[in-house]
């Protein structure tokens, strides 16, 4: 009796199963019924939808749109790829849909708002203003997993995301770049956005076509880690973006992201004919045409305080602007271990260090059209990627590393190629330290200061090698940049030589290296060729601020058992380019900033003070105007075979000995 029972229950729970199975297959085939709907958008109208809605045809005509209820946001996927949104004025951050005819598996998804304020830097009109970037992604992510309601996951093909350990999906986005003053062209839309947990993403593909908004927010990035608290790896990603300030990947707010085995290349897009250049951050859609450098899109930036980002055995391509870049960080660090930078283009730096941030590279290879790495302030780092100081990394920064990751990372050292110039140091200044067997090949000058500070340390103890095809190693000179006008939020529209006699600055002593000085020291290194101190010093007005500030800049060398073949002097420099003089340079003559000729002359407020010490040896190869030489008892100045070397202090001449110190107006020179 009691099994019949049973056998009864059990009919009737199946029955009931049946009947409710064949309701929700009769709902799917209602759902698929509307997913084939078409619909023609009114002319001047606004549509505006409440839920998610399915389409297989949508006419939105000029004047006409699509909105969510306040609070939240409408993306549009057509057969799973993001697109049909422009920007509705070039200056403002709000999004309309772009009118035409779309067909295929539209969805219209209705998201929570994801609102990023940020105020605007860098002056200009928007400067001290806040913008609220409305921010649309395919996934969102939070320390609770995938927020449903803020994602787009109509955009997200593959396998279906669920929890912290992500793996095999396709994020596409295909907007359209600028073409008339009516339709300013940009999608502004995010693959992935990171904003608290821990999460593993493995074998993502993103592919984005079409402009971002802006990399001071990550407005329209591939990806971007944000928040303290964040923590996300990507392992074997592949992100391929085109389009204005379209970047790969971009870390902020204190986020520790960790990029392994991925390939990163971003393309550029194409500026309204009548953009201005600012660094006006609300509006910044290019690299700045006075550091000598174009392009529109940075493939990596680092942002925000305390912000982490790493980068393992991965490929970070760029066609303009810059590779690895930090940008308005603090107490940030960045690091890459045995990566490849290619600057696809013809203009670009590989890495760029602001605010203070420190840089660690090593074991990677930089191939780049215009400087190799360019600093503002804090520290950089080149050397390699020895066991050791990648397992010190990874105990630092939290990377959690296996033990068989660890064993498969090689050692190298780091390589630039660059085809202008290795490092360039403006603004304030910034430390360089060279080790390991790193190299640094450039078609001109290894190192040039625009009047900032520098601490370069180079050990050559294990190879290290600087090599400049034009036969200068380290040039100092004046900033060259144009002043910037913090009101408008531009440049004067050229930079002019100075001409003239130097005024000499008497507060500023010649004769001591300082700390605000240019200093540099080789050790355990063979080094050939030129060094050059040209900064006229005396006040000057900031090009990037206001007020003015004294820019009499010294060049403090030591040499530390090393030898050197060139020359090493106070000098004039004036700008040249193909055997043409420019006395003023603008917009359209970026080529020829940091280009310079030198005629050695004897100092005014540019002092040359060198050190021998332990054995250093500086063969003269023309004539050189210092105001203080030192040398310890076993260094020696002298001059290749058959020539001979003569000084003089003041006009007299002065025997060169080993254990002397000099100071002056000295002159060594060979015959």
């Amino acid at each position: 009796m009691i099994i019949k029972e049973r056998f009864l229950k059990i009919a009737v729970i199946a029955s009931a199963s049946i009947i409710f199975a064949i309701s929700f297959l009769t709902a799917i085939s209602r759902t698929t019924h509307a997913a084939a709907a078409t619909k023609d958008l009114d002319p001047g109208s606004t549509w505006v939808i409440n839920e998610t809605t399915n389409l297989s045809s949508l006419t939105i005509p000029d004047g006409a749109n699509i909105a969510a209820p306040k609070g939240y946001r409408v993306t549009m996927t057509v057969n799973g790829v993001e697109t049909g949104q422009v920007l509705e004025t070039w200056t403002g951050v709000d999004y309309k849909f772009a009118p035409g005819t779309y067909k295929g598996d539209i969805i219209l998804t209705v998201t929570e708002a994801n609102d990023v304020s940020r105020e605007s830097g860098g002056g200009g009109t928007g400067a001290g203003k806040t913008a609220v970037y409305p921010f649309r992604q395919a996934l969102y992510l939070d320390k609770g997993g995938i927020n449903d309601g803020k994602s787009v996951l109509a955009a997200v093909q593959g396998e279906k995301p669920a929890g912290f350990d992500i793996k095999n999906i396709n994020i596409k986005s295909k907007g359209t770049f600028y073409k008339n003053p009516t339709s300013l062209g940009g999608t502004g839309f995010n693959g992935i956005y990171a904003a608290g947990g821990s999460y593993n993403l493995k074998n993502i593909k993103i592919n984005f076509f079409g402009d971002g908004r802006s990399d001071f927010v990550g407005f329209g990035t591939a990806v971007i880690a944000s928040g303290k608290g964040t923590r996300l790896v990507l392992d074997n990603a592949t992100i391929n973006t085109q389009g204005i300030v379209r970047s790969g990947v971009i870390a902020t707010g204190g986020s520790n992201l960790i990029v392994k085995n991925s390939k990163i290349q971003v393309k550029n897009g194409v500026l309204p004919p009548d953009y201005v250049n600012t660094m006006d951050t609300s509006q910044m859609r290019s690299s700045l045409w006075i550091s000598g450098i174009e392009g529109t899109t940075r493939a990596t930036s680092l942002l925000g305080v305390g912000t982490l980002a790493t980068y393992i055995n991965s490929n970070i391509s760029f066609e303009g602007w810059g590779g690895l870049s930090t940008d308005g960080a603090r107490e940030s660090k960045l690091i890459a271990i045995n990566c490849k930078i290619n600057n696809t283009g013809k203009s670009g730096y590989g890495q760029y260090n602001n605010s203070n941030a420190v840089t660690r590279i090593l074991g990677c290879e930089f191939n780049v059209a215009s400087v190799g790495s360019a600093t503002d302030s804090g520290s950089v780092y080149l050397g390699n990627s020895t066991r050791e100081a990648v397992e010190a990394l990874d105990r630092e920064l939290g990377l959690g590393l296996t033990s068989e990751e660890l064993r498969s990372i090689p050692e190298k050292h780091t390589i630039i190629n660059s085809g202008f110039q290795g490092v360039l140091w403006h603004g304030t200044g910034c430390a360089l330290t060279i080790s390991g067997g790193t190299i640094i090949n450039s078609k001109h000058t290894v190192f040039i200061d625009k009047s900032a500070y520098t601490d370069i340390q180079v050990d050559g103890s294990q190879g290290a090698r600087l090599n400049p095809e034009n036969g200068i190693i380290m040039q100092v000179m004046d900033d060259d940049e144009p002043t910037y006008d913090w009101q408008t939020g531009i440049w004067v529209e050229y930079y002019e030589d100075p001409t003239g006699p130097v005024i000499k600055d008497d507060s500023h002593d010649i004769y001591t290296a300082k700390g605000t000085d240019a200093l540099a020291k080789f050790s355990n290194i063979e080094l050939k060729g030129d060094f050059y101190n040209s900064a006229r010093g005396g006040q000057k007005k900031i090009p990037m601020g206001e007020g003015t500030t004294d820019v009499s800049k010294n060049l403090g060398l030591t040499f530390d058992k090393a030898s050197i073949t060139g020359a090493i002097s106070a000098s004039n420099a004036l700008h040249y380019y193909n055997g043409k003089y420019y006395p003023k340079i603008g917009k359209n003559d970026i080529i020829v900033f940091n280009r310079v000729i030198n005629t050695p002359s004897p100092a005014v407020n540019n002092g040359v003070i060198v050190n021998l010490t332990n054995g250093s040896k500086w063969t003269v190869t023309g004539t050189s105007y210092l105001t203080k030489l030192v040398l310890d008892g076993s260094s020696s100045v002298t001059a290749k075979k058959g020539a001979s070397v003569f000084m003089t202090i003041d006009s007299n001449k002065t025997e060169i000995k080993p254990g002397q110190t000099y100071t002056g107006a000295i002159v060594v020179s060979v015959k």
